[in-house]
């Protein structure tokens, strides 16, 4: 096939030659490019050749090499303008075509992040080991809370969860046990055993003025006698555990209660809640971290519930604590507020030096 110089085929006099229908493809829509450029190519070889034939006619063979270099030079500047104008014309009147244009990335604005539920933050160092007193330890086999002496003022609630744990309501006041006692089970423990206990407690308002209204969660250590097992003190007024008056914070009811070290004997790890108060309506964590401890007790309460409820304490030989049992309570004289206790917890990390 014969093939032919590009300057040729399209210089306007061979251009001339051409059918209609063969120029109009030659210029098509998607050519106007190409003939832009060899257009500007034709005239300016035209002005190339017509220079050097006027500079070789007047004998001026010497100035004709760098006059034509000179006028390259020229031409070359002429087409990279060219090009750069042509191109940035293009790719703007042939707006759809993804070859010339390039198709913007659409910028999509971010959807706002969900609010998250706040999760109570614990104090305690997370324990390992065996749960020995969860919510089932403070209710009989028919899911019914563990209340000393009778009553009907706390019931298992399944429906009040705390991070999916179900909980124990409790009414507090009541004829039978001003105090709405619940109590777990009976732990043994030996003196310099580390004891972490929790439990997640949340209240509703009340207009109680109980000195130390709100709910709590305690515990009362016991040990052996030639009387039996039971809760054991140092005063025949003072019985061995937590937590004591001066930590429910006495003398301000709308107050959080606080652990103290070395109070009633005990040698607190930390400063941690020991009661909340009543219109605490987010789940907190009342928490013990203490170590046993070693002191013998002259006292014991065998029958604490006789005399009236204030009696069966009895002087026996001095003995250490055995055992621990711990207990939920709502402080409330007027009757008109509530708690939920979930998600109790009792590790025994073991023996540990006292302090």
């Amino acid at each position: 096939m014969k093939t032919h110089n590009v300057e040729e085929t399209v210089h306007p006099t061979n251009l001339r030659k051409l059918t209609k229908p063969a120029a109009v493809l030659l210029i098509s829509r998607r050519e106007r490019f190409s003939w832009k450029i060899y257009n500007i190519t034709n005239t300016l070889h035209s002005i190339i050749y017509n220079a050097g034939n006027t500079l070789y006619s007047r004998n001026l063979r010497k100035l004709a090499k760098p006059a034509v270099i000179l006028i390259s030079i020229l031409f070359i500047i002429s087409m990279v303008s060219a090009l750069s104008s042509t191109s940035v014309q293009g790719r703007t009147t042939h707006g759809n075509r993804s070859w010339l244009t390039p198709i913007p990335t659409p910028t999509s604005t971010p959807a706002p992040a969900p609010t998250a539920t706040p999760t109570p933050t614990e104090n305690l160092t997370p324990a390992t080991g065996t749960n020995l007193e969860p919510l089932s330890a403070f209710m009989n086999s028919n899911d019914v809370p563990i209340m000393p002496n009778g009553g009907n003022y706390a019931s298992y609630d399944p429906s009040v969860t705390c991070n999916g744990y179900p909980s124990i309501q409790d009414v507090g006041k009541n004829p039978s046990n001003p105090e709405g006692e619940v109590d777990g089970a009976w732990i043994p423990v030996s003196p310099g055993d580390h004891i972490e206990i929790s439990v997640w407690v949340k209240t509703s308002a009340s207009t109680s003025t109980d000195l130390q209204s709100g709910a709590t969660l305690g515990f009362n250590f016991l040990g052996d006698s030639n009387l039996g097992e039971g809760i054991i003190g140092s005063t025949s007024t003072d019985q061995a555990g937590e937590p004591s008056a001066a930590e429910l914070t006495c003398g301000n009811p709308s107050a959080f209660g606080y652990t103290i070290s070395g109070d009633n004997g005990m040698a607190q790890v930390g400063g941690l809640i020991s009661k909340v108060p009543f219109g605490v309506s987010t789940w907190t964590e009342i928490q013990y971290d203490f170590i046993v401890p070693s002191t013998y007790y002259t006292y014991q309460w065998i029958n604490p519930g006789s005399n009236g409820g204030t009696g069966g304490v009895s002087s026996i030989t001095a003995t250490q604590i055995n055992e621990i049992v711990c207990w939920f309570a709502v402080y409330d004289n007027v009757g008109d507020g509530n708690a939920w206790f979930a998600n109790p917890m009792l590790y025994n990390l073991g023996q540990t030096s006292l302090p």
